[in-house]
């Protein structure tokens, strides 16, 4: 696992720099502030996902609603990679101009097809929704050991600490 984080390693992983990928249309050097976290794709680490992506916009100097925005799409897509990944998934937060972008990538064979849902289990599906909804710009991509989500918003204003 490797983790580049403002506040130093968590979880017992080695700190790494990495530059994220820029957003569609945008250029790599339009980024000001990124940082990637990779975990295991396994239900238990979304905590680990949400909580790397709260630390980044706090030491970025995110408003409060900005930061609970981007917990809950990182929360959702990091579930999702989770729930249906395989053996990896690659958090990644970074800003490019006045726009917050996230991916959440998984690697390895699907585990479990999105439209396979037990309907007796709760799972209604609707992550990928959420995450359009709160964001002004989201693509899938699928291959055939990878799934990768990005998407982005606009914030009005941050700290840039």
């Amino acid at each position: 696992m490797t983790l580049t984080s403002p506040t130093g390693p968590a979880l017992g992983v080695a700190e790494r720099a990495h530059t994220p990928a820029a957003a569609p249309g945008t250029h790599p050097s339009r980024i000001t502030h990124g940082g990637a976290l990779a975990l295991p794709a396994q239900p238990r680490y979304a905590a680990a996902a949400r909580r790397f992506a709260q630390d980044l916009a706090e030491a970025w100097g995110m408003d409060r609603d900005v930061v609970d925005t981007l917990v809950l799409i990182v929360g959702e897509l990091a579930a999702n990679a989770a729930q249906h990944g395989g053996v990896e998934m690659y958090v990644k937060v970074w800003i490019a101009g006045p726009e917050l972008c996230v991916e959440v990538t998984d690697t390895g064979p699907l585990l479990k097809p999105a439209d396979d849902r037990d309907p007796a289990s709760g799972e209604c599906g609707r992550g990928l929704g959420i995450v359009d909804l709160l964001t002004d710009w989201c693509a899938v991509d699928h291959g055939p050991l990878t799934r990768r989500v990005r998407a982005g918003f606009g914030v009005v204003r941050y700290s840039r600490r």
